[in-house]
């Protein structure tokens, strides 16, 4: 998790939660983050916390945003990295350290002017106000938990699905990915993109049609079982009279004639001889079907097999020595299930109407994914030879995409250094030798506390009373840089006048920071090396009126 720290102004010290997602920062009430100050619109900028970057964005402020002191419509912010709100200088913090470092925060200035005051080691030599933190982060360091906490909390275990899953993503990233980028550089884009809608049209179909081929099998199946049913029981009451009163007169002809009835016969439950048809008669049927029904004396209805069913009916009659109702014969209907399936024919034709409605809607899904694809490209393409052009980098996109809107963070940045003129090798760096001597020159000639800064942040010269001033040594600082000075106010007058060297190269710029007592003016001038700043020259002079 991220935090904002508020650097100089009114609000100086206080610390700011960042949401993921958005958070627009303003001076209006109902921005996430409330920035009071002169200069600062209602909604001045926006900050995008992502799940590996940082993105700002200026909300098309009166005064504008910057990023290390150059003007920006949207970059990349970097931990440590500072930005401003018009003069209001801010930096990105982790927010989890925000509980262990309160009381390092920066303080307002006895002066009141609108920067840092000083940092620890001045609160050592002078009695300076204690930072104020804001609400926000009081809460959080109450609520935080220590680290030692934290650390000591168990380690999930591993999960086995979460295992699999990522080993699937490996394989399709190494095996899969590959190959499916081998294809837009074979053949064209919208070739590509078509030929994957057409082949999602065509097995979605596919597969379809078996759901459809077994919901029309089963309804076939039920059909099938009811009509065989049916003839079974109709023949039992056609033939009811004839088997109670033994006349002999039995009729399968009725049933035998309806279309998909492959056998029909009549059977004596005594012993399971045939009654009817005539030319049956008198023969024991071998169908398991047949003692199966004469053990359970009841309607049935069975599937033979894949292609056909088996029904029977009892016929009862009145049996006059035990007084009751009995079972004497059944009527078995053998029945083809396939007088009623579909035919290749319809089955086909079937699957033709489906693809062609389904490629009819596919047409419109690749014609929406191909524009959704091609717009952003086409509207950067020409945002950027604008830009080229008018020498700004101001490009923008509203599509949430997360990769779409690293890449034009990425372009207004190289942009930005481009037009800047920053990342210049070739002579830049054939004439280093040059600049760090002359540097060495520079800070020798003035008595006051004097350094020498190159454009990419590193520390070419400081004389002996920098030095002393700022407590630590030349090598140190060449060595690690400006975030080794111990005075943390200190530390962050020099890179804020910095920005704004950058933003104005050719003037003068000055803060003011109090040393033990003895209020000072640090002054800042850029150096030109044609287009672009080469050093900066660093001098910290008593202010005029001072005791010496």
């Amino acid at each position: 998790m991220w935090a904002v720290r508020i650097l100089n102004g009114p609000q100086a010290g206080q610390i700011f939660n960042l949401k993921s997602g958005k958070n627009i920062l303003g001076r209006a009430g109902q921005a996430d983050i409330q920035v009071i100050a002169q200069g600062v619109s209602k909604a001045h900028c926006e900050i995008q916390v992502l799940k590996d970057k940082i993105i700002i964005v200026d909300l098309k402020s009166s005064n504008g945003t910057y990023v290390n002191g150059i003007k920006i419509q949207n970059s990349i912010l970097h931990l440590g990295e500072k930005f401003s709100l018009h003069e209001i200088l801010l930096d990105i913090v982790p927010a989890q350290e925000l509980r262990p470092a309160r009381s390092q925060l920066p303080a307002v200035s006895h002066s009141g002017n609108a920067y840092p005051a000083v940092g620890n080691a001045a609160l050592q030599m002078g009695n300076f106000p204690q930072p104020h933190v804001g609400v926000q982060s009081q809460a959080y360091a109450q609520a935080a938990p220590a680290p030692e906490m934290a650390e000591s909390a168990p380690s999930a275990r591993p999960n086995l699905f979460a295992g699999i899953l990522e080993q699937f993503k490996a394989y399709l990233e190494r095996v899969v990915l590959p190959g499916v980028y081998k294809l837009a550089q074979m053949f064209d884009f919208k070739l590509v993109l078509l030929g994957f809608v057409g082949a999602f049209i065509f097995i979605v179909t596919l597969l379809s049609m078996i759901p459809m081929s077994q919901l029309a099998k089963s309804s076939i199946l039920k059909e099938s079982r009811n009509r065989a049913s049916s003839l079974a029981r109709n023949l039992a009451a056609t033939n009811k009279k004839a088997v109670v009163e033994n006349s002999g007169a039995l009729s399968t002809y009725s049933a035998e004639v309806e279309e998909g009835v492959k056998t029909v016969f009549i059977i004596q439950d005594i012993d399971g001889m045939i009654l009817a048809p005539s030319t049956k008669a008198g023969r024991v049927s071998e169908l398991s079907f047949v003692q199966k029904v004469r053990k359970e004396r009841r309607a049935l209805t069975v599937e033979l097999d894949s292609s056909t069913i088996a029904a029977s009916a009892p016929i009862e009659g009145y049996d006059v020595e035990n007084g009751e109702m009995k079972t004497k014969a059944h009527a078995i209907v053998i029945y083809d299930v396939s007088s009623l399936a579909f035919d290749e024919g319809k089955t086909i034709s079937l699957f033709m109407q489906t693809l062609m409605i389904a490629s009819l809607v596919g047409f419109f899904l690749f014609f929406f994914i191909y524009k959704l694809i091609e717009f952003p490209i086409k509207n950067l393409s020409l945002q950027l030879d604008t830009a080229l052009r008018e020498k700004r980098s101001d490009l923008e996109m509203t599509f949430q995409f997360e990769p779409l809107q690293n890449l034009i963070a990425n372009m207004n940045s190289v942009l930005t250094r481009s037009h800047h003129g920053e990342g210049g090798g070739g002579q830049a760096e054939s004439s280093s030798e040059n600049r760090d001597e002359e540097a060495s020159n520079l800070t020798k000639m003035i008595g006051a506390p004097a350094m020498v800064v190159a454009a990419d942040n590193r520390i070419l010269s400081a004389n002996s009373s920098f030095e002393q001033l700022a407590r630590v040594s030349l090598p140190t600082l060449q060595q690690n840089g400006l975030t080794f000075i111990p005075d943390n106010s200190l530390q962050q007058n020099i890179e804020h006048l910095m920005g704004k060297s950058r933003e104005v190269p050719y003037a003068i710029h000055s803060d003011h920071l109090e040393f033990n007592g003895l209020m000072c003016t640090i002054q800042c001038q850029g150096f030109l090396s044609g287009n672009s700043i080469c050093y900066f020259l660093i001098t910290i002079l008593p202010q005029s009126g001072a005791p010496g």
